[in-house]
């Protein structure tokens, strides 16, 4: 896939990127993946709509807006997969969602959005819903609880991204 389309097609959960170029300023850039939100809902897709989106409808309006968006599944899981690698989740087998101690499914070697940017002198940073895989160096806890101060070996920080402020999967939310 050539840079410039994963570089659109990317991020889980949340990418913001700064940086300055030698030749000038790079632009920032943050993607946003909603669970749940249809095409319809922010104002700045359809006027009408009831839903009261101020904060996106001023990125949408200073920023750039695409309107023609396809997800490789129907679940997050999948789907992050596919926006951050670049790849379609089937080559690996992911159809469905991942658990609070499932494994990291992306590969540290794999090449991702945010690797990508970081190559490109950008600082990368993920917010939010994870759900791609932990390694929490065996089963601390149960799978209801994970005990304060258990070491993580391999996080979103392994997929590029210098920050990474968030949760596993839904269940945390």
């Amino acid at each position: 896939m050539k840079p410039l389309h994963l570089l659109f097609t990317s991020l889980l959960l949340a990418l913001s990127a700064t940086s300055l170029a030698a030749n000038g300023p790079k632009p920032n850039i943050i993607f946003v993946l909603f669970d749940d939100m249809g095409y319809g809902q922010p104002k700045c897709y359809r006027e009408g709509t009831e839903f009261k989106t101020p904060n996106i409808d001023r990125l949408a309006r200073e920023g750039m807006r695409f309107t023609d968006a396809h997800s490789a599944a129907s679940v997050c899981t999948p789907t992050r997969y596919g926006v951050i690698t670049g790849r379609y989740p089937s080559r690996i087998g992911q159809y469905g969602v991942l658990t609070t101690y499932s494994p990291p499914i992306i590969p540290k070697t794999r090449l991702t959005v945010a690797s990508l940017m970081k190559q490109n002198g950008y600082d990368t940073a993920c917010i939010g819903k994870w759900h791609l895989g932990m390694d929490w160096g065996g089963t601390p806890g149960s799978e209801k609880t994970i005990p304060v101060g258990t070491p993580l070996r391999s996080s979103p920080n392994a997929a590029g991204f210098d920050y990474f402020y968030g949760y596993t999967h839904g269940n945390h939310v």
